[in-house]
């Protein structure tokens, strides 16, 4: 279990405070600036067609691939005798023994809630029960699809599965979200759920993020040398600078400090989807611009965004051990 002490550390609240100082701007000015270079060079190429993606992994790969994945991170954050999750891609009609496990608990959730379920139960009726079942396992199935529409990649840890998006999926990406995805197994074997729920749901999702952002960046690193392949940066950068970036103009506007505009130019395709994103949701809800309108106004950061801002600033200072030092805290 993870002392009081160390949970009072890496609240969001906590490192939020810590993001929040007028040293860290020139630190991640120079961050900034120094991944944005990178990041142009590696678009233009992308432009030109000179970046090698390779094809999406079948699921034999992937699983193949994802051994050599586990076995690096685990090296990276100094981790043993992590059980390995499941891996593979979204799909409505494949469950896996993890569903499966899981199955009487979706049915026990729809029982709850539903008349019919009550029913079912109550009359021991073999048809209500079947129909109770299957439509809760066509609901999940909805969910998923849902999942997959909007190209979101996922760690359960109820299911301890990981579940890759098949949309816009290609080698590189997978690997690369397949080690963010896997180190929030490892930070939920090491209790990070079990304490939000101590907790009453105090948030730690800054702290969870932060680090599987920085194993990503490390990873795309590592692989990106091994097979001589910048396609795994560009990746990570795509999400991370975009992160980066946002923090930065937050910090700024918070503490008054004159932003470089600058380093804000450049932008990434993460922030052509967002902005995608937004102006649909503008489109179908009001209430929801008036949010977002809020939100711009105040340039306010997410705990993605200040997660992967204060490990690249603590990488920046202290190297990358601060990694494994920051999972090693949890024991």
């Amino acid at each position: 279990m993870i002392n009081q002490e160390t949970l009072e550390q890496i609240e969001d609240c906590k490192l939020k405070s810590e993001v929040l100082k007028k040293e860290n701007i020139p630190i991640l000015e120079e961050i900034l600036n120094k991944e944005i270079e990178e990041y142009k060079k590696l678009k233009r190429l992308n432009e030109e067609g000179k970046l090698n993606f390779g094809k999406k992994l079948k699921n034999k790969e992937l699983q193949k691939t994802f051994v050599d994945i586990k076995k690096e991170v685990d090296e990276f954050l100094q981790v043993q005798n992590i059980e390995s999750p499941e891996i593979g891609y979204y799909n409505i009609f494949q469950f896996r023994k993890t569903n499966l496990k899981y199955a009487g608990v979706y049915a026990a959730l729809a029982s709850i809630l539903t008349p019919a379920a009550y029913y079912a139960i109550t009359n021991f009726n073999p048809i209500a029960i079947f129909g109770t079942i299957a439509g809760t396992m066509i609901a999940k199935g909805i969910i998923e699809y849902h999942k997959e529409e909007y190209n979101i990649s996922t760690y359960s840890p109820l299911e301890e599965t990981i579940d890759l998006s098949k949309k816009d999926a290609n080698k590189t990406n997978n690997i690369v979200i397949s080690a963010h995805e896997y180190t929030h197994h490892i930070l939920s074997k090491k209790g990070i759920l079990q304490a939000t729920v101590n907790t009453y749901g105090t948030s730690y999702e800054s702290f969870s993020e932060g680090i599987s952002r920085g194993v990503e960046r490390h990873i795309s690193k590592v692989w990106s040398e091994k097979e001589d392949n910048p396609s795994y940066r560009y990746n990570a950068l795509n999400r991370g600078l975009y992160e980066l970036k946002k923090t930065y103009e937050w910090t700024c506007h918070k503490l008054g400090v004159k932003r470089n505009k600058a380093l804000l130019k450049t932008k990434t395709t993460t922030d052509e989807d967002v902005d995608k994103a937004v102006n649909v949701l503008i489109k179908e809800n009001m209430a929801i611009e008036t949010i977002i309108t809020r939100l711009r106004k105040t340039k306010e950061a997410g705990s993605y965004d200040i997660g992967n801002t204060y490990f690249t600033i603590q990488e920046a200072k202290y190297g990358a051990e601060i990694y494994a030092q920051a999972v090693k805290r949890l024991e």
